[in-house]
């Protein structure tokens, strides 16, 4: 069933500025739910819709059945954490978390014992009548959390809650929001622009490009079957190639690059001398394999020694370069920097699709975009 129903969603500011362009997406009860994108593509202004901090301009919000447009925030048990924490600095942590409850009427020995669990479930037992000032970033993430779940809500918001923490705090903290969601079985929207987070923590991801949204799914089927040039370079590390459609045979078929010759599965029905983009994540290239579906041979221009991986890039005889990559590399055979190297690539490895405006903007006048990150 889904608790929450984002039915042709549209948000304008000034009559003019399009922040989120007919958004229509179901969440499912007590799955979680991630709105990823680059900044200013609208998934802070959609989770900000569901909660009434803004109207929606035109389409329907609902939530466990309930049309939500004109339902004031607080009459719609949502819980919400901040990037910013919000916790009040000049109270305790019991009187943070009690915030909410005290808003609703909910006092005395009721109030305690749900204080008591909230910090018990973020892991904070112990610190109620620590001020704020007394706590490390992480110990405040989590008292806004607390906060948020001691209400009950029906469904929980979190907007970007990590990205004021350091890299590891940031790991340790999303694998506890996780164990908590689905500990609790509470729907839950989570905003983020880094797609690892997205990608480690979320049932279905939801990307979001220019106020709307370009694809959703689960996240291996994102990473592994992109819809577009833009989903396959946001989500991970990928070499893009402007290219052709050259021929069909079968489920094979030829594309062409830059000189560069590739048999790929067949994906869409698409015709002979169709532009396209192509993807090839860096793990893709195989080096020191016998055979031959897609071979690639070229100068080792870029080479770097990462403990469990190497990484690196090769310019190829025709002049594309294409990133790649070797797990356990004190294990594996590794080319040497500015030497000549071969490498395969599957047909299966090879993504593609028909190329369209927007995924030109990409690679503007270039046939190769790395992406990086």
């Amino acid at each position: 069933m889904a608790m929450i129903e984002l039915e042709s969603v549209t948000k304008k500011f000034g009559g003019t500025v399009t922040a989120v362009d007919n958004l229509n997406l179901e969440i499912n009860e007590g799955e979680l739910v991630s709105l990823l994108g680059p900044s200013g593509c609208g998934k802070t202004t959609t989770l900000r819709m569901l909660a009434g901090f803004e109207k929606v301009t035109a389409g329907t919000i609902r939530i466990n059945g309930q049309v939500m447009n004109d339902l004031p925030p607080q009459k719609r048990n949502i819980g919400i954490v901040f990037q910013d924490y919000a916790v009040f600095p000049t109270m305790s942590v019991n009187e943070n978390v009690a915030y909410g409850l005290k808003l609703r009427n909910v006092t005395g020995a009721e109030q305690k014992k749900r204080i008591a669990e909230s910090l018990e479930l973020v892991g904070l037992t112990g610190f109620g009548q620590r001020m704020p000032g007394q706590l490390s970033g992480g110990q405040l993430q989590r008292v806004a959390l607390a906060r948020a779940l001691v209400i009950r809500p029906q469904v929980l918001l979190l907007d970007e809650p990590l990205s004021n923490l350091d890299a590891a705090l940031r790991v340790s903290i999303r694998k506890q929001i996780r164990k908590i969601q689905q500990e609790l079985k509470i729907t839950t929207v989570f905003v983020t622009h880094d797609q690892e987070e997205a990608m480690s923590i979320s049932d279905r991801v939801a990307v979001m490009k220019t106020a709307k949204l370009v694809q959703h799914g689960p996240p291996v089927s994102i990473y592994d079957d992109p819809a577009t040039a833009f989903v396959a370079g946001f989500i991970g590390k990928t070499t893009l190639l402007r290219g052709k459609l050259e021929s069909g045979n079968g489920d094979l078929v030829k594309l062409s690059a830059g000189g560069l010759s590739l048999n790929a599965r067949k994906r869409g029905e698409l015709s002979p001398g169709a532009e396209v983009w192509i993807s090839i994540r860096p793990q893709d290239l195989q080096y020191g394999v016998s055979f031959k579906d897609n071979p690639v041979t070229g100068k080792v221009d870029y080479l770097e020694l990462l403990g469990s991986l190497a990484r690196g890039e090769i310019i190829d005889n025709n002049g594309l370069g294409l990133m790649f990559e070797v797990a356990n590399p004190a294990r594996s055979p590794v080319p040497e920097l500015s030497s000549q190297a071969s490498f395969n690539i599957s047909p299966d490895a090879v993504v593609y699709g028909q190329l369209d405006a927007a995924d030109s903007e990409i690679f503007k006048d270039e046939d190769v975009v790395l992406a990086r990150e």
